[in-house]
Parts: C-alpha cells; structure tokens; sequence
C-alpha cells in the first residue's frame, strides 16, 4: 500500500506541472556532460503493487469467464468437501462476444503459426550465411597455419626461459627468506645472551655494591672502594639503572628498538666499567676480601662490560647482515626482472606479428559474432511476438472453455446466491457462499490496474522474496477508499500470518515499440515535461509526452526515440 501511495503522489506532483505534452525543442549553449544514457525498448514491464494476508470466514464461489450455469449445487445447510463441484459455467455459444472471441482465437492461433514459420525461415537463413563465411575462415586458417607453426616454435622457446627465470627468482625468493630466518634466530639468541648477561650483571652490582634492600655487604663497605670513594657512590646511583632495566624488560627485549638496545648496552658497559674501576680501587683485608677476590671481582665487572660491547657490535652486524640481504636480493631480482621483460618484450612482438598476420581471421570471427548477435536479436524479437501472442491466447482462451467451480474448502453452503441453473453470471459475480469448517488465510491483492485471471506474480517480505503465486479470482466490486482492483492470489502460505503485508511483482509483457527511460532523466516544468538530448554535439531541451511511471522508470509515449543520448 505504501508503494501505490507514494507512486500516485509522484504522478500527482507530474501531473501538477502542465497539461499533455506536443514536441517542442529549445537548444541550450553547453558543453556535453560525462553522464549520459542511451535511450532503448523495454522488454519486460513490472507491476509492482501489495497484498494482504487475511482470515478467510467465508468462501465465495464465482466464476472466471461470462456465460450460462449449467450445474448448480448449492443448497443451503448441506455439508462439502474442497472436491465438491459447485457449478459449471458455460459460455455463452451463440453470443457475439463468444464468436468475436472464437475469430479473435483463430486469428491468433493463425499468427502464431505464421510467427514460428517465420522464425524457422530466419534459423536457416542465418544457418546458410553462417556457412558461408566459416567456408571463407577455413581457407584462410589453412593458408595461416604454416606461419603460425613457426612463431608457435619461437613462442615456446621464450616460454622455457622465462619459466627459468622464474623459478630462479622462486629460488632467489627462497634464498632471501631463508637467510632472514637464520638472521633472526641469531638475534633472538642474541638478545636472550645480552639479556641474560645484563641480568647477570645487575645481580653481581646489587650483591657488591648492596644496592637493593635485599642485599648487604657491610663485611667490606669500608674497603670496597676506599681509594675513590666519589666513584663509589656514583657507580651505586647509575647501578640501579641497570636492575630497574631487567624488571621492565624479558629476555626478547621487545620493547626496545634496535637504537635503544645499542644506548642501553654503551651506557650499561660504562657503568660496569666504573664498578671495576671501583673494585680496583679497593684495600684489601686478610680474610674474605683478600687480594685474590678483588681480582676476580675486577675481572668479571670488566668481562661484563667488554661482553656488552661484544654484543652491540655482534647486534649491528646482524642488522647489517639484514641490510646487505635485502640489497643483495634486490640487485639480483631487479636483473632477473629485466631480463624477464625483455623476454615478454620479444614474446610481445611475436604477438603482435601473429597479430597482424591474423587480422583477415579476427574479422571473420567478428562477422560470426556479429552474425550470432543478430540472430539471437532477430529470433528474440520473434520469441517476443510468439509469447506475446500465446498469453493473448490463453487470455481470449478462457472465456471460450466452460468452467467448472469447486468448494475448494470443507464446510457448509451458506448462501445460494444464484438461484438457478440456466442463469446468467459474469466474470467475478458471486454464486454460492460457504463457512469453512475452519478458518484459512487467503491473499487478497490490491492494483490500481486490471490484471488477469492466470497472471503469473512474485510474492516479496521485508525486500526478499519467498514464493511465487497466480492470480485465482477477481473481486466483483473495488476497494471504497483507494479504488483498486482486488484479487485473490494462490500462495503457499508456509509460516504467513494473518495481518502480514506482501510485496507483489508481476511480470507483464511490454509492447515492441514501448520507450521507458529512468525517472531522473524527466525534468518537470509549468508547461510540461522535459529532458536532456544530445544533438550534434549539444544539448537540447525536448519537450516529451509521458505516461505510466512503474519501479523508477516512465514510459514515454512521444519525443523520444531508440539510440537518442540523453544527459543529467
């Protein structure tokens, strides 16, 4: 219901700005703008309108065709099954509208016979020229095919190297990436040795100095040191650097960039440097800090501080490890590439030899493409026009057959509303009314357009679709407020509830020569509707008629013609 409300408010709204449109062109001085659209022949036109799932209480039996009941069943109180016939209707055999239909049928079972020989004649038309110029592809394939031998042999040889090319780089690739790892690996035991080391360090500092709460050397804080006590204090302050370092950081040094680690390493080794200096520096006592132990103390702050340098130096020349990798792989691959490229450059030129050689065959093959193209258009067009005849078949077909209705529900006639057999009914006129024995959803449809008995929908919720359905039956009287048709869809209902809205489409065949272009091209004005053609070169207002508007688009009726360019 809301996309048949704000349809009609759109049409409105055109409506409002001027009476029917006659041609008129009035030229505008501008330069032609990139967005333009070409204007063609819409095939297939959808209606696109809503349902509603409703609680059927009562089942209204009437019919599909106009004509005479011979059979009538419909005795108030009597009980039914959904098989139980109701009435059959015949049409009316010596009505005029009855022969007019029979004519009209013949007429067109006559054209759709016509049609298909037609198309028959067109397949073997198009058969014969098709031969032809195969006839013409074959001869010229024969002539080609020594030449092409010989660029095939070339071809493949080019082929074979690049494919060692290729798989040098593979390999070139494979080199590079092993390397990396191995250089990885060696720094990350690398910076697990240096951080061990560091870790190593700051417990001996922490032990000898007694930086920490948790250690104490009071047996020789008078003599560790004595002879430069200044460096003493200074060595204990910057130590705690290093034992602050190893709570932060774990042994992959993640943390730290490759910069960082190598401060951190010179500051590090400066530090034990000093430490050693200070141990040197000490006085020696006759029992535990003996000469002796001041030595191997001297010796291992020293060894941790030349470690240190060790390790940023191994640590720079890994990075310059990685360095001379990548430029190496580089230098190689950037050759191997050029050689690939001149190889593809030589492949290249062989193409385009072939190229040449073969311009005889691509115009032939277009000539083929060309000729398919406009067969399948030709017999489309054909399709078109059978299909087209068949459905106004079916239509007029209808009303020439006798109907038989059926209950299709169990439950009780209510109402007889035709009172005898012999009786005249039209198309949707009511005949007999029954109660369901129990209550059942049916679709009812809602179209401000007439369709018909048969006509083939779409059934759509919240934009997805869930089904397909045929319109059953048609309302004798319009909806009150809105003035739309009503009909009667068959669904599989499956999980619908009753009150649920449905979205339908329903495909209806447009005529051959119907021009729909895009709503956004149609610029409303006081004295009518107009849009942007190209002509020459410029762009020109066209005044043109319009009519219906369905799903975006507006069907018009005069000024426009296929292949015209229009612009936004």
């Amino acid at each position: 219901m809301r996309k048949i409300i704000s349809i009609g408010i759109v049409i409105v709204f055109l409506a409002s700005c001027g009476a029917n449109a006659i041609e008129e062109t009035k030229i505008i001085e501008k330069d032609i703008e990139k967005q333009t659209y070409e204007v063609g022949l819409k095939e297939n036109n959808f209606i696109n309108i809503y349902g509603n799932i409703v609680n059927s209480t009562t089942k209204i039996i009437n019919p599909n065709i106009s004509g005479k009941i011979s059979y009538l069943f419909c005795e108030p109180g009597t009980k039914v099954s959904k098989n139980t016939l109701i009435a059959s209707i015949e049409p009316n055999f010596d009505g005029q509208i009855y022969q007019n239909n029979s004519i009209q049928a013949n007429t067109i079972i006559n054209q759709i016979q016509k049609l298909n020989e037609i198309k028959e004649i067109t397949k073997q038309n198009f058969e014969s020229q098709k031969r032809q110029i195969e006839l013409k592809k074959y001869e010229l394939e024969n002539s080609e095919k020594n030449i092409f031998e010989n660029i095939g042999d070339e071809k493949s040889g080019l082929k074979n190297q690049i494919k060692i090319i290729d798989e040098s780089i593979n390999l070139l690739e494979k080199n590079k990436k092993e390397a990396e790892e191995d250089i990885k690996n060696q720094e990350i035991n690398l910076k697990k040795n240096i951080y061990n080391t560091i870790l190593k360090s700051s417990k001996k500092l922490d032990e000898t100095f007694g930086i920490s709460d948790k250690t104490s050397n009071s047996s020789y804080e008078n003599y560790l040191g004595a002879k430069n006590n200044l460096l003493k204090e200074e060595v204990k302050n910057k130590a705690k650097e290093i034992i602050k370092f190893t709570s932060k950081n774990n042994e992959s040094l993640d943390k730290l960039t490759q910069e960082d680690i190598s401060k951190k390493l010179d500051n590090f080794s400066n530090i034990l440097k000093d430490a050693s200096d200070v141990v040197k520096d000490s006085l020696a006592t006759n029992g535990t800090f003996n000469q002796v132990f001041i030595d191997s103390l001297f010796t291992e702050l020293l060894n941790y501080s030349d470690g240190l340098i060790n390790f940023k130096n191994n640590l720079e020349k890994l990075e310059n490890s990685k360095k001379s990798v990548k430029t190496n792989f580089e230098i190689r691959l950037k050759d191997l590439e050029a050689k690939k490229s001149s190889l593809f450059s030589e492949e290249t030129n062989l193409e385009n030899k072939k190229d040449n050689i073969n311009i005889s065959g691509k115009n032939i093959n277009e000539q083929l493409i060309n000729l398919e193209e406009t067969k399948k258009a030709k017999l489309k067009e054909i399709d078109l026009q059978i299909l087209q005849a068949e459905q106004n078949l079916k239509s007029v077909g209808i009303s020439l057959k006798s109907e038989n209705l059926y209950a299709e529900t169990s439950g009780i006639i209510k109402t007889k509303i035709i009172k005898a057999d012999g009786s005249q009914v039209q198309v949707g006129s009511p005949i007999c009314e029954i109660i369901p024995d129990k209550n059942s959803l049916k679709l009812e449809i809602y179209s401000p357009e007439r369709l018909k008995i048969g006509d083939k929908f779409n059934y759509y919720k919240n934009s997805k679709q869930i089904g397909n359905g045929e319109i059953i039956a048609e309302y004798p009287e319009k909806n009150p407020q809105t003035q739309n048709f009503i009909y009667e869809g068959k669904i599989n209902f499956g999980e619908l509830k009753q009150g649920e809205y449905l979205d339908i489409k329903i495909l209806k065949q447009s005529k051959e020569d119907e021009i729909w272009i895009d709503l956004k091209y149609i610029s409303p004005k006081l004295d009518g509707y107009y849009v942007n053609k190209i002509i020459d070169g410029k762009t020109v207002e066209q005044k043109v008629e319009i009519g219906n508007m369905n799903n975006g688009e507006i069907k018009i009726i005069s000024g426009l013609e296929k292949g015209d360019i229009l612009e936004k």
